[in-house]
């Protein structure tokens, strides 16, 4: 004789059926949370290479400028040489290649070499606009490196809680902050709330509800 499900029977089968649905659901957060940290941790690493490629180009930018200016001194109506022309121009180019997002640098224009060269003034006035670009250059990669490394840390935050629900021997924990401290070096604490009945912080609800 067939067995009659009980109400306990239907209420359990209920539950794994509800579970499951969660687990699925936590696999394809997983997904994304993955898909995510690779692509942040190439741009951190295309962010972190820009900084030798500016301190080279800093070095070379301060020795142009420094003979520019010397021969500047003077000789405010006198052209420039065809060579100082062409150095200024690829130096206004190597800018637009490695300084991103600047206004000043993306308005500015190489020399055009036809007829009359510019004067010794207007170049040391474009190799100034370089040089303090570069300084605010510096200070930008500064604070993309460290945006780009916090979004990376709550990133894997978020993907050891989501690995720990699905894969625990207990399917569907709620991953602690000892939890996650465990797997990872200095979680996000943003993403952990405290528990009363737990007595201690588990990973947010606000994770937990994203479907």
């Amino acid at each position: 004789m067939a067995e009659v499900p009980t109400k306990a029977h239907a209420a359990k089968a209920a539950k794994e059926e509800q579970l499951a649905g969660e687990i699925r659901c936590r696999k394809v957060q997983l997904e994304c949370a993955e898909t995510a940290i690779s692509k942040l941790r190439q741009e951190l690493q295309v962010t972190r290479a820009k900084g030798p490629e500016l301190d080279q180009f800093v070095s070379h930018l301060a020795g142009f400028y420094d003979e520019i200016d010397k021969l500047a001194k003077g000789k405010s109506l006198v052209e420039a040489t065809d060579m100082i022309v062409e150095g200024a121009n690829s130096i206004v180019r190597d800018a637009k290649a490695l300084i991103d997002g600047d206004i000043y640098i993306d308005r500015l224009k190489e020399f055009v070499p036809a007829g009359e060269n510019p004067v010794y003034p207007d170049v040391l006035m474009v190799a100034r606009i370089i040089q303090q670009a570069t300084t605010r250059f510096k200070g930008t990669l500064q604070s993309r490196r460290n945006k780009i490394f916090t979004v990376i840390r709550e990133a894997e935050t978020i993907k050891c809680a989501l690995e720990i629900f699905i894969d625990d021997e207990d399917p569907g924990y709620v991953a602690s902050k000892e939890d996650v401290e465990g797997n990872i070096d200095k979680p996000t604490d943003s993403w952990f709330e405290f528990d009363e009945d737990e007595e201690g912080f588990l990973i947010s609800s606000d994770l937990m509800v994203w479907t």
